[in-house]
């Protein structure tokens, strides 16, 4: 970055200097990302100073932390480690790791900063009041300054927090339902933490940074929901039932499920991965259903696409759709042959896809939706002002939208060639995870699989703003390819009606 931007202008030769939020009371940053940051410094033994931020201060992202090195400004705190690791020649660090574990580090750092940092972010859009008290900020004030964050600025932080919760996804849910999450998530690191003393071992890596500075988040910070290890204790709840006055199948014929999606693309059935990967289940798991249009209109409770209905209730959100779909159909046959440590890492992947990789998809899509309005996309369904409409106005709104919700997640605030950075090593970790397997827990497929296709197909088929990222998949990952396509003719031989006529209930078995 320009050196007009830096803080320290009288900075000495490999010297980090860490920008970061004050000191609070219950823990050292109430950031995850500093505390991995500075803890991951002191691991590998790099001298450093911490700035404070003065609670205004942000990197050229909009982002806390940032560092300071030689006379440029790095955001971000993985590419921060990135950069003091070429700097610093730190290889070492995580150099011991096979190329497996390697795979493995990064679909766990996906569950911990792609998953469970939102139920983070969910409490303290829920309660944030205890950082104007001693446990958070308020020692380090006085006075007026004192007073406003007290009574003004904790409220907008937690506005913040909300907003950008519901952006994300986590927000849209009850604390039920994220509690769930939380549980999922926390259980799959303790079983591949195991009885080790760092996830690979005797020695720390950077995922250990990684997961102590979130997991230290929910011991030592005042929670904003229900504690999440007394919750651990106890079973999972059952999902809450939607009012039935919303359903729009009125006349539901009993355990048949009726699948409200977008209307069928020109390109792929679904330009929804999580419609396409629920779709993919249903038919996987031969569970009657039937599509309904949403026309462009119909959103769930949460605001969400798809959602079910199957016995006159409403249930949104792709994975607590097929969690309640296991138990009204008894399925649990899909994935109970896994066992605990093939579904600590289903979880761990799972995170790496929808939490990871799924943000790239919708930084493709924030940056040009043009696509959509053409015969690739919707447009074939559309005619007269609605199809002008749609062509010359909602598509940009649509664009401008995805962009703010990549924006608000931390994609939208890299570079195309971050991002292309970032695709390719969650493909490599993906691709590596695969190996020569049929589906990726052996000879017969699971819901992962069915997550992975619904994702996957998405950058194959669908027009990319950064076409380096199919032609890495081409080029670097050729079993992702043939797996797409296996899954696509096992379950989608009607993928050619779909797509071009466009029919949202063509006939797939015999």
């Amino acid at each position: 970055m320009p050196s007009t931007r830096l803080l320290k202008r009288d900075w000495q030769k490999d010297h980090v200097y860490l920008v970061q939020f004050p000191r609070a009371g219950c823990l050292p940053t109430v950031s995850p990302f500093a505390l991995k940051v500075e803890t991951w410094l002191r691991m590998t033994n790099i001298p450093y100073t911490n700035i404070s931020n003065q609670f205004k201060i942000k990197s050229s992202k909009g982002q806390i932390p940032f560092i300071e090195l030689n006379g440029r400004h790095v955001p971000d705190s993985n590419f921060i480690i990135d950069h003091l690791i070429e700097v610093f020649d730190k290889k070492d660090v995580d150099q011991q790791l096979t190329p497996m574990e390697k795979s493995y580090a990064r679909a766990l750092h996906d569950l911990v900063e792609g998953s469970l940092l939102w139920v983070l972010v969910y409490q303290r859009g829920r309660d944030n009041k205890w950082m104007a008290t001693d446990q958070g900020f308020l020692p380090a004030m006085t006075g007026i300054r004192k007073f406003a964050f007290k009574h003004l600025m904790c409220a907008r932080l937690r506005k913040w927090y909300v907003s950008i919760g519901w952006t994300q996804g986590i927000g849209r849910n009850t604390p039920d339902e994220v509690m769930t999450i939380a549980k999922k998530d926390l259980d799959a690191l303790s079983t591949i933490l195991g009885a080790r003393k760092h996830f690979f071992g005797e020695k720390p890596t950077t995922l250990d940074c990684t997961i102590f500075a979130h997991l230290t988040q929910f011991l030592f910070c005042p929670k904003g929901t229900p504690d999440i290890k007394g919750y651990m204790e106890q079973n999972t709840p059952n999902l809450v039932a939607m009012p039935s006055t919303r359903i729009l199948k009125r006349d539901w014929e009993k355990d048949h499920v009726y699948l409200v999606q977008f209307p069928r693309a020109g390109c792929i059935p679904s330009p929804s991965p999580f419609a396409l990967k629920l779709e993919t289940w249903l038919r996987m798991t031969d569970v009657p259903y039937t599509n309904i249009s949403n026309e462009f209109t119909k959103m769930s409770n949460k605001g969400q696409i798809p959602f079910v209905e199957v016995n006159g209730r409403q249930v949104a959100d792709s994975n607590f759709i097929i969690d309640h779909l296991i138990e009204v159909f008894d399925k649990k046959n899909v994935d109970d042959r896994l066992t605990p440590m093939e579904k600590s890492y289903a979880r761990a992947y799972h995170a790496l896809i929808e939490d990871s990789l799924r943000w790239v998809l919708v930084y493709q899509r924030g940056r040009n939706s043009k696509w959509l309005a053409t015969d690739e996309g919707f447009l074939q369904h559309l005619n007269g002002v609605k199809k002008f409409a749609f062509k010359n106005v909602f598509c940009e709104r649509i664009r401008k939208k995805v962009a703010a919700m990549s924006f608000a997640q931390g994609m939208g605030r890299n570079t195309p060639e971050e991002v292309v950075v970032l695709a390719k090593k969650d493909l490599d970790a993906i691709n590596m995870f695969l190996g020569n397997k049929k589906y990726f827990f052996g000879d017969k497929p699971t819901t992962l699989d069915c997550t992975m296709f619904g994702h996957l197909a998405q950058f194959l088929y669908t027009p990319l703003v950064t076409p380096e990222i199919r032609t890495h998949m081409e080029q670097n990952t050729p079993n992702l390819v043939a797996f797409v396509a296996r899954m696509k003719d096992a379950y989608w031989p009607d993928w050619e009606q779909a797509t071009k006529e466009l029919s949202l209930n063509s006939k797939w078995k015999p």
